[in-house]
């Protein structure tokens, strides 16, 4: 099956049908045009999030790592000793 964009309507209908148990899992992929594939990712998002579209929130970064204690104590290390090294910088934020 080629790449098709399915609406939000068509996987609410095709959740709904399912949850309610109106008709068969193959019968509703038939009716929606739905591969199985799509289908069981469509009601992994609706269980974990209660949407059936994956929202994006914007931030395409890494997960940060410091928490605002640790920048603030690094900011103070720098600023009492700017010639420290980056390792250094790790092993004092990870033993204090």
């Amino acid at each position: 099956m080629a790449y098709q964009k399915i609406s939000h309507d068509v996987k609410l209908a095709a959740i709904r049908l399912y949850e309610r148990q109106l008709l068969r899992l193959q019968e509703i992929l038939d009716c929606c045009s739905i591969s199985k594939r799509t289908w069981f990712r469509i009601l992994k998002l609706w269980r974990e999030t209660g949407d059936v579209v994956n929202h994006p929130t914007g931030i395409r970064a890494r997960a940060r790592q410091l928490d605002r204690e640790d920048l603030d104590y690094l900011l103070q290390l720098i600023r009492s000793n700017p010639d420290y090294f980056l390792d250094e910088l790790v092993t004092l934020l990870h033993t204090n």
